[in-house]
């Protein structure tokens, strides 16, 4: 399933951002980040949290290309945040239902905080030097 929801994320950097996305190996997990974050349930009651986890600069690239705004305030970041996380999660569900993986998604929430003390399987993704991370865990 995560191998789906980086594929979804690398779509939504090359198609919504016009960049190219590249993996990286390690993040400062001290540093604050919008953290979008939504319950997975699998056909099989298996449950997860997946977390879209961004800088504020990435987040007001996705505010420009969305909504041509330059200088966004915190709300409208927070909201593109979790429209974000929506579309990079339910663009995953597409993407893992051809594979024969399927689950049902929640809305989507979002902090502001660092994804210190937090036990994931990540996967960062840098898109016009901006990070994009993509974490998961079982609940």
């Amino acid at each position: 399933m995560l191998e789906s929801i980086v594929e979804a994320t690398k779509n939504f950097c090359i198609h919504q951002l016009r960049c190219t996305p590249n993996e990286l190996e390690s993040i400062d997990y001290e540093t604050e980040l919008y953290v979008g974050e939504l319950e997975v349930i699998t056909k099989d009651n298996e449950k997860y949290i997946v977390y879209v986890c961004a800088s504020k600069n990435f987040i007001q690239n996705v505010a420009f290309a969305m909504l041509e705004e330059e200088q966004s305030d915190d709300e409208t970041l927070y909201d593109m945040a979790m429209e974000c996380t929506n579309l990079i999660v339910g663009s995953a569900k597409v993407i893992a239902s051809k594979k024969n993986v399927d689950f049902d998604i929640a809305t989507p929430k979002v902090n502001f905080e660092t994804l210190k003390n937090k036990d994931l399987d990540i996967k960062i993704i840098t898109c016009n030097d901006e990070v994009i991370a993509i974490g998961m865990k079982k609940v």
